[in-house]
């Protein structure tokens, strides 16, 4: 972990020594063409702030899933452990194109929720009329977005222990979601000339801690 924590420290001094813009003085950096053109994604911004689901399937749904995830039997919405099939702990949201959620979907955890202390996200598929697990990660659903595919990619947040936290995008292959590259390190782009020994960082780190293999 050290070494990591090394590795990210080092990236740090390289990202801001190599931009040699003065942020009070400079003119903002030309972007490039590619990037200038590139319409920003919208990140998700989930608060848990509701005790009820705005949709018709994601009750079902959960009662779907069974009581390894929710007690459709449990009122106290400060059970945390054995919790509710509430909005208060849950959402769910499609990530295939012309495929209904009841078949596709993510489902994002509270933190806190079965002593878990993070938000954690899971990919559920119907095969054969059941629901499957296909990825659970120890992240944050941050954004979605389109692909030529059906399948929408996921950008997702880990965090270390040491308060670093890694933007990573994760896309659709051989029936389950894979990494594919760390968009942002704590909050900064990751430079072109950065990006392969940084996608290997991450992702190395991603397996070590069992990140992606809940």
């Amino acid at each position: 972990m050290k070494q990591f924590t090394w590795t990210i420290f080092c990236f740090s001094l390289l990202l801001f020594s190599c931009s040699g813009n003065d942020p009070e003085t400079d003119e903002p950096a030309t972007k490039e063409p590619a990037e200038a053109e590139k319409e920003p994604e919208k990140e998700l911004e989930i608060l848990f702030d509701q005790t009820t689901f705005t949709d018709d399937q994601s009750l079902p749904l959960l009662r779907e899933l069974g009581e390894g995830v929710c007690n459709p039997a449990e009122k106290d919405l400060e059970n945390y452990f054995r919790p509710a099939c509430n909005a208060k702990f849950f959402k769910l949201f499609a990530f295939r194109e012309n495929t209904p959620m009841k078949d596709a979907f993510v489902l994002l955890v509270k933190a806190r929720v079965h002593n878990f202390p993070i938000r954690r996200t899971f990919i559920y598929q119907r095969e054969k009329g059941k629901l499957v697990k296909v990825n659970g990660f120890a992240a944050n659903l941050i954004g979605m977005r389109k692909t030529a595919s059906d399948y929408k990619d996921l950008v997702l947040r880990f965090n270390d222990e040491d308060q670093n936290h890694f933007n990573c995008v994760y896309t659709w292959r051989s029936m389950h979601y894979e990494f594919d590259r760390v968009e942002q390190i704590n909050d900064a782009n990751i430079k072109k000339e950065f990006q392969d020994s940084m996608n290997v960082e991450i992702h190395k780190l991603i397996e070590t801690k069992g990140l992606q293999n809940l």
